[in-house]
């Protein structure tokens, strides 16, 4: 009975690795990254700006930031529903 649970277990392990292997990866060109932060034309934001294309080159993900014109959080509140549509 131990021998059949261990050749089971090892069934399990093999399978599982070779599985993983299988899966499709999703390629960087899939996702979408999008900061969206409280007004444009803080020193704070275009330097996160900055960083924020070196890592969309770096990696190929579409990556950039959005900014409010306004502290309004009603504002930054629009440019979330309007990415979410």
């Amino acid at each position: 009975m131990k021998k059949i649970t261990l050749w089971l277990l090892v069934l399990t392990v093999i399978l599982s690795t070779f599985s993983a292997f299988m899966v499709a990866q999703a390629d960087d060109s899939d996702y979408e990254i999008v900061m969206v932060v409280k007004l444009e034309g803080v020193a704070w934001f275009d330097n996160m700006r900055l960083g924020i294309q070196d890592f969309a080159k770096d990696t190929g993900v579409n990556a950039y930031q959005i900014g409010a014109e306004t502290a309004d959080p009603a504002s930054q509140v629009a440019l979330i529903e309007d990415l979410i549509a």
